[in-house]
Order: structure tokens, then sequence, then C-alpha cells
């Protein structure tokens, strides 16, 4: 799943190729029990002809070991300051089972992206 968000419908285009915003990126993100069923979440900026700016950022995998093998969601997150020449940003989630039969028991909740000054 994803979303796209206009970051210059509440950002000043120019503020941001000064490099005087910074964005907080951060998901709760786990699974069931022994299981390696994980979730990604990640982010990319991209300018206004869509194409890519700055590298994707990625939160995740929480596999069963990091959850000490029980069902679990633990929080991931970074913050940085926005590239020159973002205008848009894709928040995208990728689950990838790898556990069990038919399905899929990784987990992610609460996402959010915050911009500041």
């Amino acid at each position: 799943m994803w979303q796209y968000v206009n970051m210059t419908s509440s950002i000043n285009p120019v503020l941001i190729d000064n490099q005087t915003v910074w964005f907080n990126f951060s998901a709760w993100i786990g699974g069931f029990e022994d299981q390696n069923d994980n979730a990604n979440v990640s982010l990319t900026f991209v300018d206004q002809t869509n194409q890519q700016v700055g590298s994707t950022i990625v939160l995740g995998s929480v596999l069963a070991a990091d959850r000490g093998n029980i069902t679990k969601l633990l929080l991931r997150q970074t913050n940085g300051i926005l590239p020159v020449g973002a205008r848009s940003a894709v928040v995208t989630v990728v689950f990838t089972r790898l556990n069990g039969i038919s399905s899929n028991d990784g987990a992610v909740d609460n996402m959010a992206l915050h911009f500041y000054q």
C-alpha cells in the first residue's frame, strides 16, 4: 500500500530548497510470535516531475528475534532534512510472508510523517 503526500500544499518550496525543513518518519512495526513475516515502511521524496531526490528511507524489518519471539510491535523512526528539490513524499508499506501456510502476519500501525523547522 502507498500514500502520496504533496508537501507544497503546506510548505513553501523555498524553505525546502534552503534546507530549513526537517522531517520525522516513524511507524510501529512487528509480527506474530516466532514467525518472520514482516513489514517494511519506506519514504521516498520526489521532485515536481516525480523523479526521486535523495535516498529512500526504510523502517523495518522487525523479525522474530527482534521481538523476542513474541507478538509485538516495535517503534522504528528516523529524522532528517528534506532534500533540495523535494516537492512530494511517497510512503509505501510492503508486507512479506516468510512463515506459515497462507497468512502474512507482518504488522504495522501508527505510521507518521511530520515536517517541522
